[in-house]
C-alpha cells in the first residue's frame, strides 16, 4: 500500500461566507475536499477546474491537512501481470472504471457489448477473469467476482476501505 493522494480541507471564506471562523472546518457544506501529491498541487488542480488563476485562489483559499481522506494504491494483482494494455482497458470499461481513479463501493455498470466474439475478452474468460453469453445477435461480456478483485488494486482506495478491499 502507497500513499498517492494527499486530501486536504478547502474553504472559500471571502468568496461565499465573508466571515472565517473555526467551525467551518466542521461543517461539511462549508468545505470542499481537493487531491494532490502536496498542498500546492491539489490548489493548483483546484485552479485549473475552476478556471482560476493559481495566484488568484491563492490568495482567498484556505487549505488543512484532511488525512482520513488520503487516496492509496495497491500493488497490483499477479492475475494483470501477463495481460495486455488492450485486454486491462476492457476490464476496467466493463466496469465503468478508469485505473488510478477512486475505487467506487459498488460498480453502477458489468458489461460490455460487442457484435461478434472479441478475441482479448475470450482470453480473459478462458483465465476465468470475465464470463460471456449471446444476447441477440450480440456478445456480451461481465467481468467475474475474481476479475473485480483483479481490477479493484488497478484503482484508488481511502484507508478505510481498504479492509473492503482486502
Amino acid at each position: 500500500m502507497k500513499l498517492e493522494l494527499k486530501a486536504y480541507k478547502c474553504i472559500f471564506p471571502d468568496f461565499f461566507i465573508g466571515a472565517y471562523n473555526h467551525y467551518m472546518w466542521q461543517d461539511d457544506k462549508q468545505f470542499e475536499i481537493i487531491y494532490g501529491k502536496n498542498q500546492k498541487d491539489a490548489v493548483n488542480k483546484k485552479c485549473k477546474l475552476d478556471k482560476y488563476s493559481f495566484w488568484e485562489l491563492k490568495k482567498h483559499i484556505k487549505t488543512r491537512r484532511f488525512p482520513e481522506m488520503d487516496l492509496y494504491s495497491f500493488e497490483h494483482s499477479p492475475l494483470l501481470k501477463n495481460l495486455s494494455e488492450k485486454q486491462i482497458n476492457h476490464l476496467t470499461h466493463s466496469l465503468g472504471v478508469e485505473i488510478g481513479k477512486l475505487c467506487p463501493e459498488y460498480f453502477y455498470r458489468n458489461y460490455s457489448v460487442y457484435n461478434e466474439r472479441n478475441k482479448d475478452c475470450e482470453y480473459l474468460v478462458s483465465i476465468g477473469l470475465m464470463d460471456n453469453w449471446q444476447k441477440l445477435d450480440n456478445q456480451v461480456y461481465a467481468v467475474t467476482e475474481k476479475g473485480i478483485e483483479a481490477v479493484k488494486t488497478l484503482l484508488l482506495s481511502r484507508l478505510n476501505n481498504i479492509d473492503v478491499l482486502a
